[in-house]
């Protein structure tokens, strides 16, 4: 079954030093660090953003930003609560933008979240393609391309995208959360689990959903290969970070059912039911309450499923794959199944859709057809109990016997303790295994086999059976993520890191201190580019604002505006970028720097022309430029030279720039960025 439904898994991107879990082999050692603001929650982190977004909107309606904060805010709540009821508040606020200022870059990156939310994958994916085109260096970007792909089934364009998430800015959480997906589907669950607890790492403290959000991926992983204790205890630290969320809620029923203590699942069920408007929490309150001998309670609740999942307007991919394998099981509706079936696969090839596309094949005895769904699925590398007992039993139907215990031992191995563990053990009667081409019967294998068959509970030691003593062929899934060096994924202080704790204390010690602030904003900003991290680039505003605000007229000012349009242009926010350029420029200082801002601007906006003269501007009469400013004009130069068609140029330049870059001691992040910049033009 699916993990967690699908959900935008990368709306909420800080950053914090709390560490989570340890591999599932050691379930003891998890001990994650609750956080203080978590134990003595009021408003959630979604509500505190509502509020202050709305605040600021109070005092300025036409401040755009405020309305994509506002609309973020809301997406996030709908996830804290599971209420849709909120994407509609985040649609209105989008709406509102976008009246403003139709072409905002953010506002249309959260219009594409906004599409996710609601699972309109196909349109969010043209969406961000054209996004992706207009500005092909932003991460989050890159990862709603990378979720739209994964829903579609598209695994390999997912990963392309994820890749590129990584690649450009290492360590960051929306891509780390996205390879952990990717990394469950092509049946890593360790290395998902790796990249599982470095997003948490690197999550802040008081970002308590987001922890627990990442907390239950962790859990789902857990509950899929049968380690129920060891998922518990995630759990119950997620509960802890933030009590009464509902996937913690839904995923501990999963763990109850797993633990065949399905009296309590039913009354963890029916306390989501109460908040989870998906038809899907009732398809899975009906089945806790078949498992606890409860038939005419789950024959009305099967009922009541049916009733809203035939709803459109409540209907949800989750709920309409429930409905198809509800339809599956009775050779009256198979029929239904079918036809529902054929209308999800001609949209979507995920796993799920495959999966109970097979499913319905096989209820209506097109054998051969089900087997080519169900392989397709496979071949992702999934490993998924629902999965392998399907197959199984599609192999059956098709004399396939061999085939047909190879699956159901590896359904059994992949999670000894689900309901289809418990069908694999009925149906199984013989085990065979893949040797070097040729079938052969398995003393190793049917050992194994006796221990999870006889053991109901399913606490069979199943490490003592893995795929290399037992020589059961297994899909070979491709390596995720090769191109990045494993040390980039590994987190390490930075200079940057030290400046903002030096900038910090100086806050503290000198609270009136404009240059104080106006240092504080610039490490932000540039921890935002080498982190990916939009909330830094928030940070960095309220930092700089604050300079402004105790010094906004006198040269000491240029500083703080200048980093003010960066942090702008870093935003997309290109036209208030040129409005703080040319205020820093205003000022008289004689610093031509800000040039290179209002040259970045018009470059962005399409005004090339424009851009020239300002970039031109960055060379005064009779002065030999330093290394850094040769390196910013010269870099900016060479850009426009690649729009305009001359390559050959573009790359000379380029070259130059890298050259005066490396002599000014630039930080890592710019060569590199110079770096991917050179690479693009070839």
């Amino acid at each position: 079954m699916k993990s967690l439904r699908a959900t935008v898994c990368i709306l909420g991107i800080l950053f914090s030093t709390a560490g989570l879990a340890q591999q599932t082999t050691s379930p003891t050692a998890y001990q994650p660090a609750v956080s203080s603001v978590a134990a003595t929650q009021g408003d959630t982190p979604a509500q505190l953003r509502i509020t202050a977004a709305t605040q600021q909107l109070k005092s300025d309606p036409k401040k755009v930003q405020a309305c994509n904060e506002l609309a973020l805010a809301f997406l996030i709540r709908a996830r804290e609560t599971a209420q849709s009821k909120y994407l509609n508040d985040a649609e209105t606020a989008l709406a509102q933008g976008l009246s403003l200022d139709a072409n905002d870059f953010q506002l249309q990156r959260t219009q594409v979240a906004l599409m996710l939310s609601r699972h309109q994958f196909a349109q969010a994916k043209e969406k961000a393609r054209v996004l992706n085109r207009r500005t092909p260096d932003d991460v989050m970007t890159y990862g709603y391309l990378a979720e739209a792909d994964i829903a579609l089934g598209n695994y390999p364009q997912a990963e392309t995208n994820a890749q590129w998430m990584l690649n450009l800015r290492p360590n960051n959480i929306p891509g780390l959360l996205i390879g952990a997906r990717l990394r469950t589907l092509y049946g890593d669950t360790h290395g998902a689990i790796d990249f599982l607890n470095l997003a948490y790492s690197e999550t802040s403290p008081t970002e308590v959903e987001e922890l627990a959000w990442t907390a239950n991926q962790i859990a789902s992983i857990q509950i899929e290969s049968g380690q129920n204790d060891a998922a518990a205890q995630t759990l119950e630290q997620a509960e802890q970070l933030f009590p009464h969320y509902p996937y913690t809620i839904e995923n501990l029923a999963r763990v109850h059912i797993g633990q065949h203590r399905a009296s309590e699942a039913v009354q963890l069920w029916m306390q989501a039911r109460s908040f989870d408007e998906d038809p899907h929490a009732l398809y899975e309150l009906a089945k806790a309450q078949e498992a606890a001998g409860q038939p005419e309670d789950a024959r009305v609740t099967y009922a009541e499923f049916e009733r809203l999942a035939g709803n459109s307007r409540r209907i949800t991919d989750a709920s309409r794959l429930d409905l198809i394998l509800m339809y599956a099981g009775s050779p009256a509706t198979a029929p239904n199944a079918l036809k529902l079936a054929q209308q999800e696969i001609a949209a979507r090839q995920d796993v799920w859709t495959l999966d109970a596309y097979a499913w319905a094949l096989y209820a209506n005895a097109k054998f051969r057809d089900a087997d080519a769904a169900i392989q397709k699925a496979m071949a992702v590398g999934i490993q998924s109990a629902q999965i392998f007992d399907h197959a199984g039993h599609i192999a059956q139907k098709l004399n396939h016997d061999a085939d047909a215990s190879k699956y159901f031992a590896l359904c059994l191995q992949s999670n000894p303790t689900s309901e289809f563990a418990s069908d694999a053990r009925g149906s199984v009667a013989s085990a065979t295994v893949v040797v070097t081409g040729e079938q052969q019967t398995s003393p190793t294998m049917v050992a194994q086999l006796a221990d999870v068959m006889h053991d109901p509970a399913g606490n069979a030691d199943t490490s003592k059976h893995n795929a290399a003593s037992v020589r059961v062929e297994t899909i070979t899934a491709t390596p995720v993520f090769a191109p990045v060096s494993e040390a980039l994924l590994v987190p390490r202080p930075t200079g940057t890191e030290q400046m903002l704790r030096t900038a910090q204390a100086l806050v503290v010690r000198s609270p009136d201190n404009a240059k104080a602030y106006a240092d504080l904003g610039a490490a932000y900003f540039q921890h935002a580019r080498e982190t990916g991290d939009v909330s830094d680039y928030q940070l960095a505003e309220q930092s700089l604002t604050k300079s402004l605000d105790l010094v906004s007229a006198d040269f000491s000012a240029d500083a703080a505006l200048g980093t003010m349009a960066e942090v702008c242009m870093g935003e997309h926010r290109f036209a208030d970028a040129l409005i703080y350029a040319q205020k820093a420029l205003s000022l008289g200082t004689g610093d031509v720097s800000p040039f290179a801002i209002v040259g970045d601007a018009y470059a962005d906006m399409g005004e090339y022309e424009k851009a020239r003269v300002a970039y031109g501007r960055l060379t005064p009469r009779d002065m030999t430029l330093s290394p850094r400013a040769a390196y910013a004009r010269d870099s900016r130069l060479s850009y426009l030279k690649f729009i305009a068609g001359d390559t050959t140029g573009a790359i000379s330049l380029m070259k130059t720039a890298v050259t005066e870059g490396i002599e000014a001691q630039l930080p890592s992040e710019n060569l590199a960025w110079l770096y991917y910049e050179l690479g693009e033009y070839f």
